[in-house]
């Protein structure tokens, strides 16, 4: 089953395992502009159950100097937040913009930022099922994150990377009440070259998130695997 919750300071903290799944395909349409698309999948593993489901879209454009901004929007479909509980699929429509800035430092190191909000619209429930209307909430991410090259491969190879980043998020809003912390990310993984403009990124992701409306706490421990794939039209001549 499930691993036991423990106490923390008075607080109840629930610890999981997961595996996130996930694909991105970064459509390069023009030298300024990048059409970003993902889905991806989260399981828990102790026992093995759906979470949840997403795609997200994003219309990156480059300002110049390592800067670059993209609005966007998600779906993702919540279907259940403890693996014993019985499947309810809640849908969330979520608008976002981010604001990232890419600092080089010597010919090996990446200092990346992220500046993020999001507009949550979550459909409600009742009684164990979906009934009209949406709650909302803002949520505002920062996240910190540092690439390394390990290794610089062939030609048409992108480098092994290693990956470290931290991000804390933030709700905001009327519905919010005492969830003013959202919860705190720490991953650190690997980033693998599979083929030319194809990567993997895996590694181990700390989740540490408030369940909503509670003082409880939920623990995850994420097993993370993205392919990463790059297409680039802008720059072909054919």
């Amino acid at each position: 089953g499930m691993m036991p919750a423990r106490a923390q300071s008075g607080k109840t903290v629930v610890e999981q395992p997961v595996n996130w799944t996930g694909y991105i395909n970064s459509l390069r349409l023009a030298p300024r502009w990048t059409l970003s698309s993902e889905a991806q999948i989260r399981f828990f593993l102790d026992p093995v159950a759906r979470h949840l489901w997403a795609v997200r879209f994003r219309a990156y454009r480059s300002l110049g100097r390592g800067w670059d901004v993209a609005p966007g929007l998600a779906r993702f479909v919540n279907l259940r937040n403890t693996p014993e509980t019985a499947v309810l699929a809640v849908p969330e429509l979520r608008p976002m913009a981010e604001l990232n800035q890419r600092q080089v430092f010597g010919s090996r190191w990446l200092v990346h930022h992220r500046y993020m909000a999001e507009a949550r619209f979550f459909r409600k429930t009742a009684g164990g099922a979906l009934v009209r209307g949406h709650n909302f909430n803002w949520r505002f991410r920062y996240r910190l994150g540092f690439d390394f090259d390990v290794w610089k491969g062939k030609k048409r190879l992108d480098p092994l990377k290693i990956r470290l980043f931290d991000e804390l998020m933030v709700n905001a809003g009327k519905s919010v009440g005492s969830s003013f912390f959202d919860q705190n990310r720490v991953f650190a993984g690997l980033q693998i070259p599979l083929a030319h403009d194809l990567n993997l990124e895996a590694g181990y992701l700390r989740m540490f998130q408030q369940q909503r409306n509670s003082d409880g706490f939920f623990d995850r421990h994420i097993w993370r695997l993205t392919f990463l794939h790059r297409v680039d039209v802008a720059g072909r001549t054919d």
